[in-house]
């Protein structure tokens, strides 16, 4: 689904007559959305190896996006770096790819290490007890 997406973006973007020098800076705006469902992924995982049992997904699911846009909402009016960096929604903004042709290496890497550490911490965790089947 992330390949038929940045294909629309990059044909929406060639077709509109747009600079082709910027084509790379809109595929790297459209990867945002796969690099976010990376870590909402690991949050995923993670919730799913700790929790003790799972009755619904999709509560669960409704409720780290709402957390997470509260949490984006709150930087918004506060701009406090602290919240920020917990704030997952606002680690790959595509403005900021657009303004400064990448996304801030910062928050690029605080993605990195909690997807990475998620899926670690998720990997031992199943290795070392058995997991509930749904």
């Amino acid at each position: 689904m992330n390949i038929l997406f940045v294909a629309v973006s990059v044909l929406t973007y060639t077709g509109n007559g747009l600079d082709p020098s910027g084509l790379g800076t809109a595929v790297l705006a459209s990867l945002s959305l796969f690099f976010m469902q990376m870590v909402f992924m690991s949050f995923g995982i993670l919730y799913a190896v700790f929790a003790r049992k799972i009755r619904s997904v999709s509560g669960i699911a409704t409720a780290f996006g709402f957390a997470g846009f509260i949490l984006m909402a709150l930087y918004s009016l506060i701009k406090d770096e602290l919240i920020r960096y917990i704030s997952p929604l606002s680690y790959f903004n595509p403005g900021t790819v657009f303004s400064t042709g990448g996304f801030e290496t910062k928050y690029a890497i605080t993605a990195a290490v909690v997807v990475v550490a998620g899926i670690a911490l998720s990997y031992i965790r199943y290795c070392k007890s058995d997991t509930q089947a749904i």
